[in-house]
């Protein structure tokens, strides 16, 4: 199973998720790789009918960092916003992982031990891992691809927008509908509807300029 844990020691997490890949660097090679159709090959294999239905807890998604991190600090999301931040609470779990299965992103839930929000098992990291490759290797569509835990159902026709606040090395979780979207943005997350992939998460141009 992936791991749940912050990297030990704590102090050396940012430098790792420092150098994460930038929004855009994520999206150009996974356009590079093929996008939507690449997309729906993996949900195809990891969300088959005959998988577990607690798969469905998952989303795929860039791997991509925000804000820069300084030691200690990790993000974390507590309600609709995502924020550095250096509180243990056993309350906080991972809720992005790249596609090796370590954790970049943290949320703070209720139940930490809720089937809804446990990493993924081997069995879901391994098959990822045969479609997308090394992460390790610079340029790779496993650098660029990893899963999340999928946002909440939002009402009918929208969509889960990330915008940033640069002040306060922020960033806000709101509904929009996809034709209220800025000019420019990108898709970020994407789950199974039936048997098609369909993105749930998009985030702002602004997301490019966090290094």
């Amino acid at each position: 199973m992936a791991d749940s844990s912050p990297p030990q020691p704590l102090e050396d997490f940012n430098e790792w998720y420092n150098n994460l890949l930038l929004i855009d660097e994520a999206d150009k090679i996974l356009q590079a790789a093929g996008g939507l159709a690449i997309l729906q090959k993996i949900a195809d294999i990891i969300w088959a009918p005959d998988t577990p239905q607690l798969r469905r807890r998952f989303a795929l998604s860039l791997t991509h960092r925000h804000h820069k991190l300084y030691p200690r600090e990790r993000m974390v999301a507590t309600g609709s916003v995502t924020e550095p931040s250096s509180d243990m609470d056993p309350r906080i779990v991972p809720s992005a992982w790249t596609s090796a299965g370590r954790p970049y992103e943290w949320q703070r839930v209720a139940d930490p031990d809720s089937s809804s929000v446990q990493p993924p098992e081997d069995e879901i990291i391994n098959e990822l891992l045969k479609i997308v490759g090394d992460p390790g290797i610079p340029g790779s569509l496993g650098q660029a691809l990893g899963l999340s835990l999928a946002p909440s159902e939002g009402p009918e026709g929208h969509i889960w927008w990330e915008e940033t606040i640069m002040a306060t090395r922020q960033h806000i979780s709101t509904t929009r509908l996809p034709a209220a979207l800025p000019k420019t943005w990108y898709q970020t997350a994407w789950v199974m509807r039936d048997t098609e992939v369909g993105y749930v998460l998009a985030s702002c141009l602004g997301c490019h300029h966090h290094g």
